[in-house]
């Protein structure tokens, strides 16, 4: 009676020790070259994808650049298996991958990035169009080969399955780690470009301001600079400040009465004669609402350019309320 002996390859013995050890999914797809694969990733997760033969090219759609920080996946060659990891928490793209000896074969997917409960650990990938092997060509081509062969032992298997299943684990962590180092450099880099723009900021406001004062600081006297209406009293800075081509007037409303104070607009307006016209003006604010509580105040900054108002014109301050009806105004100049 012949007896064919049967041999374990140490990939395929490291797919069934992390099939029988791991708690995390497994799967398998079958795919045509027509056939498009999905793979769920996540962050913190190595997923690894498994083909029939030696891999031989991967192009990613969105592959990580540690150069620039960007991109979205971390893609690593085995030997039959690729190996991938975002470093993003959302994000898709694609990947293709090329197989084989003499008889190539190309797979597509689909990558995307899920939560961890979602994220595939294994996908095991076969074809539709099985691939030869130097093993089944010797067993078609020459079946005495294999009547010689010895059968391996139960601790030549076992030995097989622990090498296996040692090189897979260490693939992984040095996938893990090359991720995790290159994540935190991508960090580091984004940490770094929001310093320096911060610096920048700081370096243009003191650059702008000691302009400003090389230009000259201007101030004018507000001689009335104060109203009241409904126990409602609105009050200016005694003086009009004017720095680097624009001019700053600082206001306060207090409500010293028992109910709400609400008012639409904070208008500047000026006159030659009996004509108003408005000037453009920035009002700034430190509450958004136009709203005063009782025995609360808002004080606020409203920055104009000077060169709106003529020589004879008189500007003034309005409160204005519904329908742009006039609750109150101050003479500025």
């Amino acid at each position: 009676m012949r007896i064919r002996a049967v041999f374990l390859t140490p990939i395929f013995c490291a797919i069934l020790c992390t099939a029988s050890a791991a708690q995390a999914p497994i799967t398998a797809v079958t795919l045509s070259p027509e056939q498009i694969g999905v793979v769920k990733t996540a962050v913190g997760l190595s997923t690894r994808i498994v083909f029939a033969g030696p891999v031989k090219e991967i192009i990613c759609g969105d592959l990580y650049d540690p150069g620039s920080g960007r991109g979205t996946f971390v893609v690593q060659k085995g030997e039959n298996d690729v190996f991938i990891k975002p470093v993003v928490p959302k994000g898709m793209s694609n990947l293709f991958v090329k197989i084989g000896e003499n008889e190539k074969q190309i797979f597509n997917f689909d990558l995307k990035v899920v939560s961890v409960t979602e994220a595939h650990r294994v996908v095991n990938v076969t074809g539709t169009r099985p691939m030869s092997t130097a093993a089944d060509k010797s067993s078609n081509g020459d079946s005495s080969t294999d009547n010689t062969r010895k059968p391996a032992t139960s601790r030549e298997l076992e030995q097989l399955k622990a090498k296996a299943a040692q090189e897979g684990e260490e693939i992984v962590r040095t996938a893990n780690q090359q991720a995790a180092r290159i994540t935190a450099e991508a960090e580091a880099r984004a940490v770094e470009v929001d310093r320096k723009t911060l610096e920048r900021s700081e370096q243009e406001t003191e650059r702008r301001f000691v302009k400003a004062l090389m230009l000259g600081l201007h101030e004018a006297k507000i001689n009335n600079p104060r109203v009241a209406a409904k126990k409602v009293v609105i009050s200016l800075e005694p003086r009009v400040i004017t720095l680097d081509e624009k001019s700053y007037i600082r206001y306060t409303i207090q409500n010293n009465g028992d109910a709400d104070f609400t008012f639409s607009a904070i208008t500047l307006e000026a006159s030659a004669g009996a004509e108003m016209k408005a000037i453009t003006a920035e009002v700034t604010q430190n509450k958004t609402e136009n709203k005063v509580s009782p025995k609360e105040a808002v004080a606020g900054i409203i920055v104009f350019d000077p060169k709106q108002i003529g020589a004879k014109d008189r500007l003034a301050l309005f409160i204005r309320g519904e329908e742009n009806a006039e609750i109150a105004h101050l003479t500025i100049q």
